[in-house]
């Protein structure tokens, strides 16, 4: 599995230079700012690299399955003699480090601008934003099996894929979204996650609960499994 793991990164490694060239060249296009107005040039930096991550992960779950029959490789790749749930581990792990890499980036590159602009007057305590930045990498990597099980269902079928593809992907949120309070509840005896924000030199502290997060996780745990069922089969 690790010559797996190292092609797929081997594959990625443009992505990866790509997506940090963006976010440092984000940041560097709003540092003017930070002089004029305290905690502007970092809150404009995270309005452009955030919000439409999860979206380019949500996108990039489908291409990285799509590429393979694209470029003609799929065949080769999942006609050899290594279980499918290898070839999904190796995925995901690639795509799991550009996540960690692109929100270490995102996060932490503000933090050092606001750091040094504010003097201490804005800002986020250094161990929560560690925690801000896993927390967030892990709720990313959630939403990877989503994509991942339907396309591969999707391809069990030689007629309809792409209508198929969408209907399961329709299909498998409404369980999702029927499962989670049931999901919560298990897992609510788990401690929240706290974050420390600085405003006019004042700590204040944001708490969120781990439960959905955790609840997400056994489903996802769930779709991968499907998904490497579905590698497996002979019709793909």
């Amino acid at each position: 599995m690790l010559d797996l793991f190292i092609k797929e990164i081997q594959e990625e490694k443009n992505w990866f230079w790509g997506l940090a060239l963006a976010i440092l060249g984000i940041n560097l296009l709003f540092l003017p700012l930070a002089s004029v107005s305290e905690g502007v040039s970092a809150s404009l930096a995270l309005l452009f690299t955030l919000p439409a991550f999860p979206l380019y992960i949500f996108i990039k779950s489908f291409q990285l399955y799509k590429d393979e029959w694209d470029l003609q490789t799929g065949f080769i790749l999942f006609s050899l003699p290594v279980r499918g749930y290898k070839i999904v581990l190796a995925k995901l792990g690639a795509l799991t480090l550009e996540i960690l890499l692109y929100l270490f980036l995102a996060f932490f590159i503000p933090f050092i601008i606001l750091s040094g602009y504010s003097h201490g007057a804005y800002g986020i305590e250094g161990a929560s934003i560690i925690k801000l930045w896993l927390t967030t990498s892990v709720t990313t990597l959630l939403i990877i099996p989503f994509p991942t099980f339907a396309y591969l269902f999707g391809r069990m079928f030689s007629r309809f894929r792409n209508w198929i593809t969408t209907a399961t992907l329709i299909v498998i949120f409404i369980i999702y979204i029927k499962y989670l309070p049931f999901g919560r509840a298990i897992f609510d005896f788990l401690p929240p996650v706290s974050f420390n924000l600085i405003i006019w030199e004042e700590i204040n502290t944001i708490t969120t609960r781990t439960s959905s997060m955790f609840a997400t996780f056994l489903f996802d745990i769930l779709l991968l499994w499907g998904s490497s069922y579905f590698i497996e089969k002979k019709e793909l």
